[in-house]
């Protein structure tokens, strides 16, 4: 397949774009082997290195990781902000977080420093320039491990050289529902690209959303990653595209039927699960990308999709809730959020 390019909004299949940057210091264990007095040393140095700058200090937010409760942690896992592995550390860690949650920095995860930048839609290239600001601020203060060699030393080999992670949140339901997903992951590896589920690696599937990311970095340059990247991406795209176009000709009324049903029950449920909210909020997904439902746009959907988490409905009503409660409480939301919107275009 040959690659297409997209100038234009790819937002009816692309969700996000992430640049992540794996960072350690010279002067300390890696993160396994870091004590709690080093990595309190370690969280204190980094956190002075962002505040050097006014404007970036202005921006962001420090945090110790054990002022949080269960549900606040959970609930930035929902929305892509620390990884679960960081949520369930039960070391000395940190998190620095911008106002607006595009930057955000995982301090003593498994390595010392995760940083990350998030944009909307296929934003690879502006996620890049935000996250090299950080790295050069943090490398003109700290002794960051290098090898002229090997790069930047991280815990994990597969991220020596840049440390750079580039990912892209991806909504393919018609590659899922027509079987091809598999033939797609198997391609994209062949050419070091990884495709994984909603929160990365060893994560299942939700939504029919997918991660794609790149799996080497040793041996590219950061522009070269993010190239390839998009590439790939934009391939996604065209066959996504195709396979959609494909069902609104072949099997219309069936096409419609689902997404119609399924903006029908978001709108009117008593109880919902999260995951029965998340496959109906994918076929409403489809179905605005489509132009089949209006009044509605991709940040409302975005933000449901963060929303309706367990740790997130908790936290958003403030007190304790049972599963039955925070399907009550789910269905609830959802219903007050779609008031007024989800219009058939006919």
């Amino acid at each position: 397949m040959s690659p297409a390019k997209f100038s234009g909004d790819v937002r009816d299949i692309v969700i996000s774009t992430r640049i992540r940057l794996a960072r350690n210091l010279k002067d300390y264990p890696f993160a396994t082997k870091l004590q709690a007095t080093q990595a309190k040393e370690m969280i204190a140095a980094v956190h002075d290195a962002l505040k050097k700058s006014p404007a970036l200090k202005a921006q962001l937010s420090f945090f110790n990781m054990s002022d949080f409760d269960e549900s606040k942690v959970g609930s930035l896992v929902e929305r892509h902000l620390i990884s679960p592995e960081f949520a369930n550390s039960h070391a000395e860690r940190s998190l620095v977080l911008s106002g607006d949650e595009r930057i955000s920095v995982m301090l003593n995860e498994e390595d010392h420093i995760r940083l990350q930048v998030m944009g909307t839609g296929l934003c690879p290239d502006d996620c890049l320039k935000g996250a090299v600001m950080l790295d050069m601020l943090l490398d003109e203060s700290l002794n960051l491990a290098f090898n002229e060699e090997l790069g930047y030393l991280t815990h994990c080999p597969t991220n020596l050289g840049t440390g750079l992670r580039a990912s892209a949140m991806m909504h393919l339901p018609m590659l899922t529902r027509c079987g091809e997903i598999s033939r797609m992951i198997a391609d994209a590896g062949k050419i070091g690209i990884a495709v994984r589920g909603l929160y990365g690696e060893g994560s299942r599937v939700k939504s029919e959303l997918y991660q794609i990311s790149n799996q080497l970095t040793l041996g590219f340059t950061e522009e070269e990653i993010v190239e390839r990247l998009t590439g790939i991406a934009e391939q996604i795209i065209s066959r996504e595209r195709s396979l959609r176009e494909m069902a609104l000709k072949k099997a219309r009324n069936e096409f419609e039927d689902r997404i119609f049903r399924s903006a029908a029950v978001l709108k009117s449920a008593r109880l919902i699960s999260a995951d029965e909210a998340e496959n109906l909020i994918s076929d409403l997904r489809l179905g605005v990308s489509c132009s089949l439902i209006l009044g509605i746009d991709f940040d409302l959907i975005n933000r449901m999709q963060y929303e309706i988490g367990p740790a997130s409905i908790t936290l958003n009503h403030g007190l304790p809730s049972s599963p039955a409660e925070r399907d009550r409480l789910r269905a609830a939301y959802l219903r007050k959020t779609l008031s007024g919107t989800c219009k058939d275009n006919e």
